[in-house]
C-alpha cells in the first residue's frame, strides 16, 4: 500500500506538501477503512483552486518513467512551480508491502526529465542515481544487479526500470519489494469524468467503454448496476459485429442508449467499466478527481460504499459535504488540503471526534479550520 506521499515545487505545490496515509487514529467503528495501520479509504476535500487535481496529477507523476503506458503531455504542462526559484520538481512515495517499508524519491526538471533516484529498503540504500553535473553512473546493490552495466545517458531513462528490464533478480526481501513497487505502480488508476474525460494508468481493453461491456457479456450485470442506482431501463444489445450498440427499450420504441442517456448516467458508466477491472484485482491504487461531479448525493453515497467494500486503496475529491460522515467513513479518512497541508480531519481540530458527532455539520460550521 501507499503510505506516505511527498511532493515539492510541482504546479501548485512550491513546499513541501505531505500526504500522509500512516496518520490514523484509534477509533473503533469502520476498521475496514484501514489496512495494517494505512487509510485505504480517503476523500480530500478543498477550495477551488487548492491543490486536488494537482495532487492527484503529482501522485501518478511516477506512471511517465516506470511504465509503458501512455499519458497525454498536455496534462502535466506547467511543470514546476511558477513562484519557486528551484529548478527541480522533488516527488516521494513510501510504501508498505507486508511490514516491509520502501521509500521511493526522485527529482525531475520536467515531465520527462529524470535528475535523481534513491530507492531504499527498510532503511538501506538499494539503488542511486544523481545525474547532477553531467554523471551518468549509478549505484546498485540489489542481488543479481551486480553485473549491470551501471551507465544510463537517456534522462528520460528511469533506473529503477531499466533495471528491471535488464536482469533477473532472485527471490529475497529486497528484490520482492522491488518487484512489488512495480506491481503497484501498473495497477495505479487515475480518471476523471468532467467535461473532459481522461485517466492516467492501464487503459480499458477497448477505446469505447460501451463496447467492454458488450464484449465482456455485461449487459444484464450493467443493467441491475444501473437499477440499484436509481436509473429505470430496459436495455438490449442491437446490430451485428462491430456495429452492436446498446439500446434502451421504452413502449414505443427503442433508442440507442447513449443518444438518451444523461451526463450523469454516462459518467457512472465510465465508473462501472473501470470498477470490473478493480474487482478483478487490476487496479491497486485509485484516484478519481471530482468523483460524483454529477452524481446525486444518494448515488454518491454509493459509490464510497462500493469502494470501502472493496481491497482498493482509493482517494476521491469532491466538493459534496453531505459525504462527510461517520455512516461511511471516519474522521481521520477525511482530508481536508489547504495552506496548512493535506492534514485529516481528526488532525484538524482540539476536539475528540467521535461516532456521535455530526462532522458535516462541524465541517461547514468551520470547526476544522484550524492548523492543530
Amino acid at each position: 500500500m501507499l503510505k506516505r506521499f511527498k511532493v515539492k515545487n510541482f504546479r501548485g505545490f512550491s513546499d513541501e506538501v505531505i500526504l500522509d496515509f500512516s496518520d490514523v487514529s484509534s477509533y473503533a467503528f469502520h476498521p475496514e477503512c484501514i489496512s495494517g495501520g494505512v487509510v485505504r479509504s480517503a476523500i480530500v476535500y478543498g477550495l477551488n483552486g487548492s491543490g486536488k487535481s494537482n495532487l492527484g496529477l503529482a501522485l501518478f507523476d511516477i506512471i511517465e518513467h516506470l511504465t509503458d503506458f501512455k499519458v497525454t503531455p498536455d496534462i502535466y504542462f506547467n511543470y514546476l512551480n511558477g513562484d519557486s526559484a528551484l529548478e527541480t520538481a522533488h516527488f516521494e512515495y513510501t510504501f508498505d508491502f507486508g511490514g516491509v517499508e520502501a521509500v521511493y524519491s526522485y527529482s525531475k526538471s520536467s515531465y520527462r526529465v529524470l535528475t535523481d533516484e534513491c530507492l531504499s529498503i527498510d532503511g538501506r540504500i538499494c539503488v542511486r542515481f544523481n545525474r547532477c553535473g553531467g554523471n551518468n553512473n549509478f549505484d546498485v546493490s540489489l542481488e543479481g544487479a551486480s553485473s549491470l552495466e551501471n551507465i544510463i545517458t537517456d534522462s528520460s531513462l528511469s533506473v529503477l526500470k531499466y533495471i528491471r528490464k535488464n536482469t533477473q533478480l532472485p527471490s529475497n526481501k529486497e528484490n520482492d519489494t522491488f518487484k512489488a513497487i512495480f506491481d503497484f505502480v501498473l495497477k495505479m488508476l487515475y480518471f476523471k469524468s468532467l467535461d473532459e474525460r481522461y485517466y492516467i494508468g492501464e487503459a480499458l481493453s477497448n477505446e469505447s467503454f460501451i463496447k467492454d461491456i458488450i464484449d465482456g457479456d455485461l449487459l444484464a450485470d450493467y443493467e441491475r448496476f444501473l437499477q440499484n442506482a436509481g436509473i429505470q431501463c430496459n436495455l438490449a444489445i442491437e446490430g451485428d459485429g462491430d456495429r452492436r450498440v446498446i439500446v434502451n427499450r421504452y413502449k414505443s420504441k427503442t433508442l440507442p442508449l447513449t443518444d438518451v442517456w444523461s451526463t450523469g448516467t454516462a459518467s457512472l458508466t465510465l465508473f462501472y467499466c473501470w470498477w470490473q477491472k478493480i474487482k478483478a484485482g487490476g487496479v491497486r491504487f485509485l484516484f478519481i478527481d471530482e468523483f460524483d461531479a454529477f452524481y446525486s448525493f444518494k448515488l454518491a453515497k454509493q459509490i464510497i460504499r462500493v469502494l470501502r467494500d472493496d481491497n482498493v486503496q482509493f482517494v476521491l475529491t469532491t466538493h459534496n459535504t453531505t459525504n462527510i460522515t461517520n455512516d461511511l467513513l471516519r474522521p481521520d479518512c477525511y482530508y481536508l488540503i489547504d495552506g496548512a497541508g493535506i492534514i485529516p480531519l481528526s488532525r484538524r481540530t482540539c476536539k475528540e471526534l467521535r461516532e456521535a458527532h455530526n462532522i458535516e455539520k462541524m465541517f461547514k460550521a468551520g470547526a476544522f479550520n484550524c492548523d492543530e
